[in-house]
């Protein structure tokens, strides 16, 4: 393969890796942002180091990417050698960067989940009886209501309410809590308690329930961190045979300019020759020096002597004829 068709192939396959680097750190960059400020979900209610660090990080490379996206794309089109080492540089801060976040978010597991533990039994223990619950308390209604469960790990857990302890009759639980239509309580209408006693209710917690979801959700920032890495990887290498082949063709017309010959000083050119035509006048081109004709018998042909071209060239008393023969 020519080595121009070998640039474009690696500036095509490095623009198409490019978009999808583009993608991948848009996703990366809305799962911080999820993180760091959606109050609807339950990683809004913990309050962890190792999980903040983990957001931040996210966020910072989800930044990042788009940046290395941009500059790999400028640096596919460019072909310039600078802009190729930068961002095979910044793709190796980004791999380092994403392994440090993921390793991180690993480690850090046990300490979320009891992290998001405590913060399931302050919502329980906060759980007003009042209608204008807040956004931490809806989310605790949904999640029971949804996943089919009570407490976090079961019924018993409401008995740590300080609306509930504050009740004459402690047999109560949260309306979510009730796998039909809730039963009548000491709440108003339409009531957030109902009497526990002779109704169904769930049975079962809820923490083997936020485990799972918590864990789906690291899985999926760690497979997205995986596959961001697998792409950089392939990244780096299209850049490195880019960058290699855009340095082989400048040293390729680099020794072509060293040896094409310097131009002959003595030689006017072609406009100072037209200038001298000019000067001495026309090349006389009428004159025609022919050979002399050949004949089977002697090789030449005798010019008759008022047919001889060359007559006006001859020596005193030696004619053409007699030069030849």
């Amino acid at each position: 393969m020519k080595l121009e068709h070998k640039i474009q192939v690696f500036q095509f396959l490095l623009t198409i890796c490019s978009c999808l680097y583009l993608i991948l750190g848009a996703s990366i960059l809305g799962c911080a942002l999820w993180i760091l400020f959606d109050t609807g979900n339950l990683l809004g209610e913990i309050h962890s180091d190792e999980l903040e660090t983990v957001a931040r990080g996210l966020f910072l490379v989800g930044l990042l990417v788009l940046a290395v996206a941009a500059l790999g794309y400028a640096a596919a089109h460019c072909q310039a050698r600078l802009t190729l080492l930068l961002y095979m540089a910044f793709l190796i801060v980004l791999i380092l960067g994403q392994l440090f976040i993921s390793l991180v978010l690993l480690i850090s597991k046990k300490k979320i989940e009891g992290a998001l533990d405590e913060a399931v039994d302050q919502m329980i223990v906060s759980y007003a009886g009042s209608r204008d619950l807040t956004a931490s308390h809806r989310l605790l209604d949904e999640l029971q209501r949804t996943e089919k469960c009570c407490g976090r790990t079961g019924p018993d857990d409401w008995k740590t309410n300080h609306y509930i302890q504050n009740l004459t009759n402690q047999d109560v639980l949260p309306c979510a809590c009730f796998n039909t239509s809730c039963p009548p309580g000491p709440g108003g209408e339409p009531p957030l308690f109902g009497a526990s006693v002779g109704n169904d209710s769930y049975q079962e917690g809820c923490k083997e329930k936020i485990t799972d979801w918590l864990a789906e959700n690291a899985l999926t920032i760690v497979a997205m961190d995986a596959s961001i890495i697998i792409l950089q990887v392939l990244q780096f290498i299209l850049a490195v045979y880019l960058y290699k082949a855009v340095s082989q063709r400048s040293r390729f017309k680099g020794s072509r300019v060293l040896m094409e010959p310097e131009p002959d000083q003595t030689d006017p050119g072609p406009d100072l020759r037209e200038d001298q035509g000019r000067f001495y006048g026309e090349e006389n081109r009428a004159y025609w020096d022919p050979e002399p004709p050949h004949t089977e018998s002697t090789g030449y042909t005798r010019y008759p002597d008022d047919q001889n071209p060359y007559a006006e060239h001859e020596r005193p008393g030696q004619g053409y004829n007699q030069m030849y023969y």
